[in-house]
């Protein structure tokens, strides 16, 4: 039962060797804008596998369902294992099926489709909670002692999990990547996402006034930030976040939660987080996960450089967001060092694609500065040329620009699939 209560918080423990996961950390990025063509030969069957659908229990929050396609080959090494997160209730595919097919096809590897919940029914923090209910799935039933296990000495190149996702879920596979990355026990070491969704945090009043007229061209030459949100004013990506918010999360603070906006693993949100209103705990279950977050706030404190001022500012005593409007005022957005000194967390490889602009291309190009920068940082701490630690964080960290015709729901895509499996191969 004490195990269950612990799951329920957001601190899932499953053997001595796995860390309690908190529900709350910042953000990363670098801009990187290399212009290529998937166009990546892939085959359409294998016979060397068989295929599966597995029910999973997410403790007394239902169940999820997995696909698992298990590569069956005879092989000195046992297969990498990647696991895919569909986009989720944002822009959704009818064609998402294929996705896992097309994987399967071009490695030689046991692709898992998880498919997590995530609606008016299922609110988060239910999606972060199944899709680490279904990594742990995964790990008990497909790695056992094998290859996502890493040995006693730091040979963390040598794990073989990876994971891709797309948006929603692609948000949710880096939230997986820069949780499970340990430089002992399991990890995650390869990432892959096309348009991730890694922040859903805006400046409210820009997104009010979105969401009523368009801005006027007078206001955007005043203040550059309204003149960056004007621009994006049309993207329907955007619009469809701001019309979904408030049906896919229970009240503001939780997209400042970098469980769900990834960024935020790397940097503070830069704006106050709006009054919760009517907004309260709807349960335990909820109660238990904030217990957590403010834990593990608590704990960053003392192994990050980011200030007391910040955290109170974003997270007062009540959790309904800025103390006043005076505190409000000095929330600006603050570098945080992730992962930490002492964490025992290494960042994965990242193969990111997006289109030429718009918001998830502007997302993916500040969270690869920032993952960039975090890698050059912990090369310093090992007394790396600064020269190598750059042309390393670069060739770890990649934002590829996607040939303008392939999108995640249009039928192009295929061979753009067929490319992060060529990826995968080479970096699992």
């Amino acid at each position: 039962m004490q195990a269950l209560v612990r799951r329920c918080g957001h601190a899932c423990l499953t053997s001595p060797s796995r860390r309690l996961r908190p529900l709350a950390l910042t953000h990363c990025a670098f801009r990187y804008h290399a212009r290529v063509s998937l166009k990546c030969r892939y085959i359409s069957s294998r016979s060397d596998s068989t295929v599966e659908n597995i029910t999973v229990p997410c403790g007394s929050n239902g169940s999820i369902q997995l696909h698992v396609d298990r590569y069956t080959a005879p092989s000195s090494l046992p297969p990498p294992v990647i696991i895919y997160l569909p986009p989720g209730p944002i822009c959704s595919s009818p064609d998402d099926s294929h996705v896992t097919s097309i994987l399967a096809n071009n490695i030689a590897a046991t692709v898992v489709q998880l498919n997590y919940r995530f609606g008016a029914d299922h609110r988060f923090p239910t999606p972060v909670h199944d899709v680490l209910f279904g990594f742990d799935w995964v790990v008990e039933n497909l790695l056992g002692s094998r290859s996502g296990k890493l040995s006693a000495v730091n040979d963390f190149e040598h794990t073989r999990v990876g994971v891709f996702g797309e948006l929603v879920g692609g948000g949710l596979a880096t939230m997986l990547a820069l949780t499970e990355c340990h430089t002992k026990g399991y990890r995650i070491s390869a990432a892959a996402t096309n348009d991730p969704i890694l922040d859903w945090v805006f400046p409210e009043t820009v997104a009010n006034e979105l969401s009523v007229e368009p801005l006027s061209n007078k206001r955007s030459k005043k203040n550059s930030k309204t003149s960056f949100w004007k621009d994006m004013q049309h993207d329907p990506i955007l619009q469809e976040m701001l019309r979904s918010r408030t049906n896919l999360f229970r009240k503001p603070d939780d997209w400042f939660d970098p469980f769900i906006s990834s960024t935020l693993f790397f940097r503070s949100a830069g704006v106050e987080v709006p009054k919760s209103h009517d907004f309260g705990l709807v349960d335990e279950f909820q109660e238990l996960t904030l217990l957590d977050q403010k834990d593990f706030l608590r704990e960053q404190l003392q192994l990050s450089t980011i200030s007391n001022t910040t955290v109170n500012a974003l997270h007062t005593d009540d959790g309904q967001g800025p103390k006043d409007e005076e505190e409000a005022k000095k929330v600006r957005k603050t570098a945080k060092r992730y992962p930490n000194v002492g964490s025992r967390l290494t960042l994965p490889n990242f193969y990111i694609t997006t289109g030429h602009q718009g918001m998830l291309h502007e997302q993916a190009a500040e969270f690869t500065h920032l993952v960039r920068r975090s890698m050059v940082r912990t090369d310093e701490l090992r007394d790396v040329d600064p020269e190598l630690s750059i042309m390393h964080a670069e060739q770890r960290a990649s934002h590829l620009i996607r040939d303008p015709n392939q999108k995640h729901w249009h039928k192009g895509w295929a061979e753009g699939v067929a490319g992060v499996a060529q990826w995968f191969r080479e970096v699992l």
